[in-house]
């Protein structure tokens, strides 16, 4: 699957979990930032994400004022001096803590390779990601042209189109889905993987996915080396996972292990804090190792 998560990742995600078949089930461990919550309609069984962020557009601001279409690394972050120390609290310790996160400007740089269009810029990621991928696209991706698409068709702008949960449209991407529409010969028969995405608000979820994040929804997750060197370097959360597992012969329940990493982290000097979000029942099964 392909796609670029400006927003609403969690529905990419929502949609590989209820690709599992029925009876078996997908454990997904995040250590990554605003993990929380990524299989969207999981329930939060051990977390602050729901009950700090229970508006979804708090959250997509969040995501944005965060990574940015640019997605700043969080040495270049300078909003919160709090935020900034979380990102490299490691690094202040007895290491270097940085983002592994790819620039917008890298994968634009990819794509122009790719297509051979010089021209391409954000605006036109997804529409271009859509091109190139079709229905193996993400479900972010073909949500957004599907919407883009429908506008279109009803002569909307970007403007009007921004509330109906796709994230910022701009009229230049409009701009390139007007002349896919106008250029191809059966533009229905391109398009068709987009207007085959479901309604999410329609959609019954499924309770096999548990994910276990590295940090809440509006928080970042740390990546640090403590000797400084590349070797060496590791998730805060994973290396704690590592360590937790190490000191329990018998297995563990879901549960106990994200109290358990949630203990670790804290006394490491990390204010993040792992989340777990599956059924109840999923809650207190064993974890995968």
């Amino acid at each position: 699957m392909v796609g670029l998560g400006f927003d609403n990742v969690d529905d990419d995600f929502r949609e590989i979990v209820d690709k599992v078949p029925q009876g078996v089930t997908f454990t997904f461990v995040s250590d990554s930032c605003h993990s929380g919550g990524l299989i969207n309609n999981a329930k939060e069984q051990i977390g602050e994400s729901t009950t700090q962020q229970r508006d979804r557009g708090i959250r997509h601001e969040l995501k944005l004022k965060f990574h940015g279409y640019m997605h700043h690394r969080h040495r270049d972050y300078k909003d919160s001096d709090e935020d900034r120390v979380n990102a490299n609290n490691y690094e202040s310790l007895q290491g270097d803590g940085k983002s592994r996160s790819l620039p917008l400007s890298m994968l634009i740089e990819i794509l122009k390779q790719k297509t051979g269009n010089d021209d391409l810029d954000a605006d036109s990621v997804r529409p271009t990601l859509f091109d190139m991928f079709g229905k193996d696209s993400s479900l972010n991706v073909k949500k957004f042209v599907k919407y883009c698409v429908q506008g279109i068709l009803q002569k909307s702008d970007g403007a009007s189109l921004h509330g109906s949960g796709i994230g910022t449209v701009s009229n230049s991407a409009l701009k390139l889905l007007k002349h896919k529409l106008k250029r191809l010969r059966n533009p229905d028969d391109y398009f068709k993987p987009a207007y085959d995405t479901p309604n999410l608000t329609k959609m019954t979820y499924r309770d096999m996915g548990i994910l276990v994040s590295g940090c809440q929804s509006y928080e970042i997750s740390a990546d640090t080396s403590p000797t400084g060197q590349r070797c060496d370097a590791h998730g805060a959360m994973s290396n704690a996972l590592q360590t937790f597992l190490s000191q329990h012969e018998q297995p563990v329940n879901n549960y106990q292990l994200v109290t358990g990493l949630r203990d670790i982290l804290k006394r490491q000097g990390f204010k993040q804090q792992p989340g777990l979000y599956c059924s109840d029942e999923n809650a207190y099964a064993p974890f995968i190792c």
